[in-house]
């Protein structure tokens, strides 16, 4: 559930989420697995006509487990910023988020997981133009080794950082062709991505 507005100048936006994720269905096919519900708010507001910043903070608990292991609550927050600043044909984005787990894995005794991370991400595109650019700086660091970023890369981490660069043609408005390049800079590897991207 999620309700936005505007007041005084802020735009206020409020969430309710099942806090496990975007997961499979269980076998009852509901995507919730327990009853309790996880809160997400945010509050931006643009200060000069190319400058926005935001502010956001989230906390909820899930229950889980370790396999036949007892029934365990997670508790977590999140709190970070977020900033936009726009200037002719370029546009600059940013976040930061720091998330607290008591019991990240499940297990009943386990130290907090803390975890910090962001990224800044600038855009090019030119005006009336079909192409842009992009160049992309990632870094997520945690005290316990507890990152899966997918991607086809490691689990179990404690540190993720990435440089990325691309460029894209938009077909439509919902339809882009783009080609980037990633370099892993803990894993020392690259990674070339190229393809179709379409939302409706």
């Amino acid at each position: 559930v999620m309700a936005v507005g505007e007041f005084g100048g802020f735009t206020i936006t409020g969430e309710a989420v099942n806090g496990n994720g975007r997961g499979p269905a269980e076998p009852d096919r509901r995507l919730d697995n327990d009853a309790i519900k996880s809160v997400f708010g945010h509050v931006s507001r643009d200060d000069t006509q190319h400058l926005r910043l935001g502010a956001m903070a989230y906390y909820g608990k899930q229950e889980g487990s370790q396999e036949n292991g007892p029934t365990v609550e997670n508790t977590v927050w999140m709190v970070g910023g977020d900033l936009t600043f726009s200037y002719g044909p370029f546009e600059l984005n940013g976040q930061y988020i720091r998330r607290d787990d008591d019991r990240a894995t499940f297990m009943p005794d386990e130290p907090t997981g803390i975890t910090k991370g962001g990224f800044i991400e600038l855009l090019f595109q030119p005006s009336a133009s079909r192409w842009y650019g992009l160049a992309l700086y990632n870094r997520v660091t945690s005290n316990r080794d507890l990152l899966n970023v997918r991607l086809g890369g490691p689990s179990d981490i404690g540190r993720y950082e990435t440089l990325t660069g691309g460029a894209g043609y938009l077909l439509r408005r919902n339809l882009r062709l783009l080609g980037e390049v990633t370099w892993d800079v803990e894993q020392n590897e690259g990674r070339r991505t190229a393809g179709l991207s379409t939302a409706f």
